[in-house]
């Protein structure tokens, strides 16, 4: 540790900021307009509260009694415009500069200070932040010893990193300090629980540095689930709870906002913009689908069902020009009331060649026409009759479609295909929410970089299938012999290719233990759909 560090160590956080050569030259503004934040600081550190900061640690935090002590884990849930991000950078300067962590780790370890947000442009913006605030002050600007495109490092031997919110990369790090922007929006392409899973990768880390390790999560609230909702539960108005809860709305931590803009924010959507800017909970978004329910439908180890003759396939197509958005493509269809996912993909890049490929999958189910949204107009539709592809426009609207894949699902009345974290995610992250008019909206959450590629186009072709007429053909039931027998018979014949089903299907083994793969049963004069229903539903075996 440095000299000036081991000065700089007995610093407390409200002298810094009072110091210009230390973090007094971040604050812009007026001092006045930073007392809110100013007074919550000196709650986090445990420091003296006047009695107006006192009334106002209260009012945050729905405690009565003044905090005696520092806290090392601390719920922050403010309004959007509020200021937080910035002060998530502030706080990870001063957590850097002004604490000893080296003493704490192993020789050659390196402290980390660890600030995550749920996009690479939040993760760039903290950085900008943090960079500015440690070049504002002549003293702070000697410990930078180099800078990266996500890390700052420093002669006090602690590295301030930023970055997106991502569990795998936290695990076996010296991870000393750890701070979650906006974490009622993290998102996981692979994750349901990106918070969850992000919380349980964080606090071993912690802790290592024992009581000294410190959490600080802070967000706008949303939806009444996740880390933020349960640490609001647990803490907010226990006087003697271990954690802070402050919540706050936006310009009572920001008077500098504009009152304008957040009353026509209210008027125009107030269930909506009274969590972004009041911090409330929102009490009409709700998850649409559960895990288990989920779970429920995967068909363990079926990956893809190849096409059978006698089947009726439908197509369905969510078409993207570029973009964040992929273009995504699925094929499902109906056996009896059991709804199955046979195919799905996705591609990003030129629309054209995502085009060609999927035409060409459609046909090797003898699929002729598919169906999409209105997306860019005709383009769609001409692109697939280039193929020889009939695109039709689907005019239901995206929640409606969800609605109608809702009681599929619950029922179980629908097979999923195995190996599709990232559909399963999309499905599992779609919220429900009371639109203006009262009726439900379904989508994916608006904040956060979200999709719902995958889940949009498997719902739609599931839905397509759950509509679509079916032919269903017996064999004929020989003479003499009752249906037990003639179904054994026709099971003889199915399996009498070594139990492989029928050749070159590959999917004999595709079904869970004791049941039936869809490309098992169907022989030559043998329907493969007769094989699927009269024969026994592989779900139900």
């Amino acid at each position: 540790m440095t000299h000036v560090a081991r000065k700089l160590a007995h610093i407390t956080i409200l002298e810094a900021l009072a110091e210009p050569a230390l973090l007094g030259s971040a604050l812009v503004g007026e001092v006045a307009s930073w007392s809110a934040w100013l007074t919550f600081l000196a709650a986090f550190f445990g420091l003296p509260l006047s009695d107006t900061g006192l009334a106002l640690f209260r009012d945050c935090t729905a405690r009565q009694t003044s905090p005696a002590a520092p806290f090392s884990t601390v719920y922050l849930i403010c309004g959007r415009g509020s200021g937080k991000s910035f002060v998530l950078s502030l706080v990870a300067v001063f957590l850097a500069c002004f604490r000893d962590w080296t003493s704490k780790v192993a020789p050659g370890g390196v402290p980390v200070v660890l600030l995550v947000s749920p996009t690479r442009e939040q993760a760039k913006i903290n950085l900008s932040y943090i960079v500015g605030i440690l070049d504002a002050s002549p003293t702070l600007r000697r410990l930078v010893t180099n800078v990266t495109s996500n890390a700052v490092t420093l002669r006090t031997g602690v590295t301030i990193e930023t970055g997106v919110a991502n569990y795998r990369s936290i695990r076996g790090r010296s991870v000393c300090c750890a701070l979650i922007d906006e974490a009622a929006f993290l998102k996981s392409e692979t994750s349901a629980n990106p918070d969850v899973e992000l919380m349980n990768a964080i606090l071993p880390s912690l802790g290592r540095f024992g009581t000294d390790g410190i959490l600080l999560v802070g967000s706008t609230p949303f939806a009444k689930r996740g880390i933020l909702y349960e640490g609001f539960r647990a803490h907010h108005g226990v006087d003697d709870s271990a954690a802070l809860c402050w919540v706050s709305p936006t310009r009572t931590m920001n008077p500098t906002f504009s009152q304008a803009v957040i009353a026509a924010a209210l008027a125009k959507d107030y269930p909506k913009n009274s969590a972004e800017y009041l911090a409330r909970w929102r009490d009409d978004v709700s998850g649409f689908l559960t895990r288990e329910a989920i779970d429920a439908c995967v068909m363990p180890g079926v990956r893809e069902r190849g096409p059978v003759a006698g089947i009726k396939y439908v197509g369905a197509v969510d078409p993207a020009g570029g973009g964040p958005d992929s273009y995504t493509l699925a094929i499902a269809h109906r056996v009896g009331d059991i709804v199955v996912l046979d195919a799905i993909r996705e591609r990003k890049g030129s629309p054209e060649a995502a085009t060609q490929e999927y035409a060409a999958l459609l046909k090797s189910y003898n699929i002729g026409t598919v169906t999409g949204d209105n997306y860019a107009g005709t383009w769609p539709k001409e692109a697939f009759a280039r193929y020889g592809i009939t695109y039709i426009k689907e005019d239901r609207p995206r929640t409606a479609i969800y609605l109608a894949v809702l009681p599929l699902i619950n029922s179980t009345r629908c097979e999923l295909l195995d190996g599709q974290p990232r559909m399963l995610v999309q499905f599992l992250n779609l919220v429900r929410t009371a639109g203006p008019s009262g009726r439900d909206i379904v989508n994916h959450p608006e904040r956060g970089g979200y999709h719902d590629d995958l889940s949009n186009v498997a719902s739609l072709a599931l839905v397509l299938a759950s509509v679509a007429a079916q032919p269903m053909t017996f064999p004929p039931v020989p003479q003499g012999i009752g249906r037990n027998e003639a179904y054994a018979a026709v099971e003889q014949r199915i399996f009498a290719n070594n139990g492989l089903g029928l050749p070159g299907c590959g999917y004999d083994t595709a079904a869970k233990p004791g049941g039936w793969s869809h490309g098992e049963g169907p022989a030559a004069g043998f329907d493969a759909q007769f094989g699927w229903s009269a024969l026994g539903n592989h779900k139900r075996n």
